[in-house]
């Protein structure tokens, strides 16, 4: 087996495909997660339908017969949109969701208005949603299937549905901690969309720093050792970000300001200037999520 050039392998078991979209700047940016044991495999977060057959390949690459479960951290768009398109693959293959979620994966009617309303343009270009057989969606906090036994837990911040998930001593954790990118120095982004409650946020990020593990995977992307560095760091930028929107003038103002004064967030100068224009925007739809849960 030669991976394919979107594939990169971890360990024996872990690879990370890239789900690169044909966006500006939208490049090292979505990442699925699958795991292999004994021919089979668990894909945690396929993405959207526009690069279900980069996962399609991959578990082809991987000579993977079966899939013994998808696990969902949420069901954005640019995480579960391609759900559907993948089990027409893989038939029968159970979807682990939260409770809240699943309803709009079995009639995805509202989540693709949302997501169009949202996102506009790139909602169709990350591409329609189809429905998921309600009968494969499930929600357990323990899940043992075919050798592989995750622990799910709840983890509400970005979505008030974010589910984080933990095998063995790896985390995958969504967007639970934000945005990650892999560089010479720690980048992360607070990922604080509309509606922002900053004690479940937080919350979440205690819960995840009580978990004995030593690597995270993130929904954006890539992975880190680490942790105890992570869950500090996020704590601090939320906590900063929310300093810096309250005395801003207005949300563009704050945007500038945390470019500016947010040292984490300056390690963006050693990116490309695609991504750090993509990151700029996506740090002011978070300061926008903020600023609504603080009546500005």
């Amino acid at each position: 087996m030669i991976p394919f050039e979107h594939m990169k392998t971890f360990t024996d078991n872990l690879f990370l495909i890239d789900l690169d979209q044909p966006v500006t700047g939208f490049r090292q940016f979505i990442s699925s997660w699958i795991l292999v044991s004994e021919g089979r495999a668990v894909v945690i977060d396929p993405g959207p339908v526009s690069t279900i057959n980069l996962v399609l390949q991959a578990l082809k690459d991987l000579d993977i017969d079966a899939l013994s479960a998808v696990l969902l951290t949420h069901i954005h768009i640019d995480h579960a949109g391609g759900v559907g398109d993948l089990l027409e693959q893989y038939p029968g293959t159970p979807v682990l969701c939260h409770p809240k979620g699943i309803p709009h994966m079995a009639d995805p009617t509202r989540l693709w208005e949302g997501s169009v309303k949202v996102l506009g343009d790139l909602a169709h270009t990350y591409g329609p949603i189809k429905p998921v057989p309600e009968d494969l969606l499930f929600y357990d906090t323990s899940v043992s299937i075919d050798g592989f036994n995750f622990s799910i837990i709840e983890t509400p911040g970005h979505a008030s549905h974010h589910l984080s998930i933990v095998y063995e001593d790896i985390l995958f954790a969504g967007e639970a901690l934000g945005t990650f990118m892999p560089g010479k120095k720690l980048y992360l982004r607070m990922a604080t969309p509309p509606v922002f409650s900053y004690n479940n946020f937080t919350e979440s990020i205690n819960r995840l720093d009580e978990l004995n593990i030593k690597t995270v995977c993130f929904a954006h992307y890539g992975l880190r050792n680490k942790p105890e560095e992570l869950y500090q760091t996020a704590r601090e930028q939320l906590d900063r970000w929310i300093g810096i929107v309250e005395k801003a003038e207005n949300r563009e103002e704050a945007v500038e300001e945390i470019l500016k004064n947010d040292p984490v967030v300056q390690t963006l100068e050693s990116f490309p200037v695609d991504i750090r224009e993509r990151e700029k925007y996506f740090i002011g739809n978070s300061v926008r999520g903020i600023a609504l849960s603080l009546g500005k």
